[in-house]
C-alpha cells in the first residue's frame, strides 16, 4: 500500500480495515494479504485477528541493585499478555522476538513501578547496538535486571536506576560486561493506576 493508504488504513477501526482491504484487493491494488487478514471461503469475507498474545517470562526482572533478585517461589499469575495485532505492526515489532515481564523492586521507579508488566523486544539484545540510555531488560550471574544502560568508548557498562534514592549505578569494566546477557529492550509498561 502507498502512504495514501496506509493513513486511510490507520484512522479504521477492525471491520472496516478488512472491507477496504476487500475492496483494494477486488481492484487489483493489494499484492499480499497481511497475515493476520485472511480470507474465509466462500463468502469472500476477511476477518482480522485484532489481538496478538505474548508469553510471559518465568522470572522477574529486578529493578533494584542486584541482590535477591529471583522470586521463584512467588506464583505466576500472567501466562501471556494480548497486545492489539495492528499496533504490534505499526511499531515494526516481530512478535516472535518479543515477550512479557513482571518488574519487582523500585529502583526504576517512577518509570518502571513494583508488579508493573514490560513488553521486551528480544531483536535489541547485541550490546554493540544498544541505545544509551534506553531501557533493558537483562541477566548478570544468574540475576534479571532492568535498568537505563549506558556503554562507554572503551566497553564499560553503567547500568542506571531512575530512582536516585538509595540505588546507585552499576558499573562494569570491559572484562566484566561481557558477562552480561542482554534480553532485550523494553518497549512498553502497563500496571494500576495509584
Amino acid at each position: 500500500l502507498d502512504q495514501d493508504h496506509l493513513a486511510i488504513y490507520g484512522s479504521m477501526d477492525q471491520w472496516s480495515r478488512a472491507e477496504f482491504y476487500r475492496d483494494l484487493d477486488a481492484a487489483g491494488l493489494v499484492k499480499t494479504i497481511p497475515p493476520n487478514l485472511e480470507m474465509q471461503e466462500p463468502a469472500g469475507i476477511y476477518h482480522v485477528d485484532p489481538f496478538t498474545s505474548i508469553p510471559m517470562v518465568e522470572s522477574f526482572y529486578h529493578g533494584g541493585n542486584g541482590d535477591g533478585l529471583e522470586h521463584p517461589g512467588e506464583p505466576q499469575f500472567l501466562k501471556s499478555l494480548s497486545f492489539r495485532t495492528d499496533w504490534l505492526e505499526y511499531m515494526g515489532l516481530d512478535t516472535n522476538q518479543l515477550k512479557v515481564a513482571m518488574v519487582h523492586g523500585k529502583s526504576m521507579e517512577p518509570t518502571l513501578n513494583e508488579a508493573e508488566v514490560i513488553l521486551i523486544d528480544k531483536r535489541e539484545s547485541d550490546i554493540s547496538k544498544i541505545e544509551n540510555g534506553a531501557i533493558y531488560a537483562l541477566v548478570f550471574k544468574g540475576k534479571p535486571l532492568v535498568k537505563r544502560v549506558y556503554v562507554q568508548e572503551m566497553g564499560n557498562v553503567n547500568l542506571v536506576s531512575d530512582n536516585k534514592r538509595g540505588f546507585d549505578d552499576i558499573k562494569f569494566s570491559e572484562e566484566e560486561a561481557k558477562e552480561i546477557e542482554f534480553i532485550g529492550r523494553v518497549l512498553w509498561r502497563g500496571g494500576e493506576v495509584s
